[in-house]
């Protein structure tokens, strides 16, 4: 881009153009290094200086320049751009698979537990009761000093039973109080409480406890092989 004999910016336009780049409370009290603005600055006003004479002597001597008119490309703001969708799909090819939107939202509705927002923050709570679980521990095993054989054995019990009492009791109850709290004012439909054998068979409720059933046993799972890690430490010592 030739920038020969172009006009400058003055030293006034770069005292503006740093007064309003610095012009907040926080940049005013920062030193902040303004050269390679200013560059950037210079730049931009060569290019745009440079466009303006070059369309203004295209206009006024492309007949003496050359010996047809020369069709330059468009602006990007004269441009023609296609308007933005309001759906983001990407079009895919039909084939005899291919079912329509609705049809195949249909099915999806139809598989999905998570078309109610009660099964979603459900399931959701119920993960993170599941999760709070994964923390206990069967066996106590972080000592600190020397114990004897019946303190031992009574520190295990102590833990193991109350683990135990928390997994049977209070983590079941809860688990049941969530499902009951979110499902209790659905009435009939897909997560009806109160189904008769043949819609409970259908419905969603049991595969939603089904779920919810084996994320508890994964739990169950996780905290029994706290066993093998016990097993592994009194071999160590």
């Amino acid at each position: 881009m030739p920038v020969k004999d172009l006009s400058e910016i003055t030293p006034e336009q770069e005292m503006r153009i740093e007064k309003l780049a610095t012009d907040t409370r926080t940049l005013r009290d920062l030193k902040f290094d303004l050269r390679s603005l200013r560059e950037e600055a210079e730049k931009n006003y060569a290019r745009t200086m440079n466009k303006i004479i070059f369309d203004k002597y295209m206009m006024d001597h492309s007949k003496d320049l050359l010996p047809q008119r020369l069709e330059l490309p468009a602006d990007a703001q004269t441009q023609e751009t296609p308007e933005a969708p309001y759906f983001g799909l990407i079009q895919l090819p039909k084939s005899k698979e291919t079912k329509e939107f609705t049809e195949a939202f249909k099915d999806f509705c139809l598989k999905s537990l998570f078309i109610k927002e009660e099964a979603v923050k459900a399931s959701q709570e119920i993960h993170n009761k599941c999760g709070e679980c994964l923390d206990k521990k069967l066996f106590y095993t972080a000592f600190s000093y020397p114990i004897t054989i019946e303190d031992f054995k009574y520190q295990q019990e102590s833990t193991y039973s109350q683990i135990v009492n928390y997994l049977q009791h209070g983590w079941v109850d809860e688990i049941v109080k969530i499902s009951r709290a979110h499902f209790s004012q659905q009435g009939t439909g897909w997560f009806s409480v109160a189904p008769t054998r043949d819609t409970y068979d259908l419905g969603k409720l049991k595969k939603f406890l089904t779920m919810s059933k084996q994320m508890m046993q994964d739990v169950l799972l996780t905290v029994k092989s706290g066993i093998e890690i016990f097993h592994e430490i009194l071999n160590q010592h």
